[in-house]
């Protein structure tokens, strides 16, 4: 046998006395005061409205309760708007919402902006804005060879150079690295150790090497570099606007739409009942001094 349900909600003391709390999950609608200070404003409104209107029937002294106690909502849903506002400016403040004002949802690009937000990184000045134009200009398809590079983009071939010298290979060594064939494995000249610095790579000597690369090489080389790039001076740039961007997001915080939509709706009703209720209480007082 079925049992019926139960109907009209919590029978028992406790089921009501938890009951009675639920309403300040969130506060606003709660029907006890939520702390002694909120008991004493609505004490020291009722005083002030009794010394001002005098009432002298058991409405009038009814309505000037309602009065103290709307009032006293009023106040509480001003505290809940200003925790909102505030939580909401929080909020604004996080990588992830400076990186979506900017429209960028990289998830390589998030973990740095992440890193430079809690102090792990700084920004990286790699390259210069100079170096980035120079790459968006030219289309990686568009080139032909090392001749194609070395006669009309002479930073990214001063660049090339920097890091054969660092690792002291040549051109077409490092190049290997992104030929596209199965053997991933980069040609790395045989260095012998000694005391002494390894002799510099001459440009001559680079040069001569990069006319040995395959336009392929060159081409998967300038794609991949051209997305490295792109990826750091997009972060470099978020990192050096991200204290005004956050300030911008904070200024212009609200909290989320369902949240704000029901402020508006609650402090409507109050406002409307305060006013319903003060004119119902002037028009008595008015009454009865006829």
């Amino acid at each position: 046998m079925k049992k019926k349900p139960v109907k009209g909600g919590p029978k028992s003391k406790t089921g009501k006395a938890v009951s009675s709390r639920n309403a300040t999950t969130h506060g606003l609608t709660a029907k006890r005061w939520l702390s002694p200070v909120e008991e004493d404003n609505y004490h020291s409104f009722l005083k002030a409205l009794t010394d001002d209107f005098q009432p002298k029937s058991v409405i009038e002294h009814t309505l000037i309760e309602k009065l103290a106690d709307t009032k006293t909502r009023l106040d509480r849903f001003h505290d809940v708007e200003d925790a909102l506002f505030n939580l909401a400016e929080e909020h604004a403040d996080s990588p992830e919402k400076v990186a979506d004002s900017f429209g960028i949802d990289e998830k390589e690009v998030l973990e740095e902006l992440s890193d430079h937000a809690f102090g792990i990184l700084k920004r990286k000045d790699l390259f210069t804005e100079e170096f980035f134009v120079e790459l968006i200009s030219h289309d990686p398809s568009e080139v032909s060879g090392w001749g194609y590079i070395k006669e009309n983009m002479p930073l990214l071939r001063e660049h090339i150079f920097e890091e054969c010298r660092k690792e002291n290979l040549n051109v077409e060594d490092l190049m290997s690295r992104y030929s596209g064939s199965n053997d991933k494995t980069p040609k790395v000249r045989v260095i012998i150790h000694t005391s002494e610095k390894p002799e510099s790579i001459s440009e001559e000597d680079l040069d001569e090497s990069g006319l040995k690369v395959r336009k392929e090489t060159l081409i998967a080389y300038m794609k991949t570099f051209f997305a490295q790039t792109r990826r750091r001076y997009m972060i470099n740039s978020l990192i050096r606007d991200y204290d005004n961007r956050t300030q911008l997001l904070k200024r212009s915080a609200l909290p989320d739409g369902p949240a704000l939509d029901r402020l508006m709706r609650y402090r409507t009703t109050l406002e409307r009942q305060f006013s319903k209720t003060l004119g119902e209480l002037l028009h008595i007082i008015n009454l009865r001094n006829r």
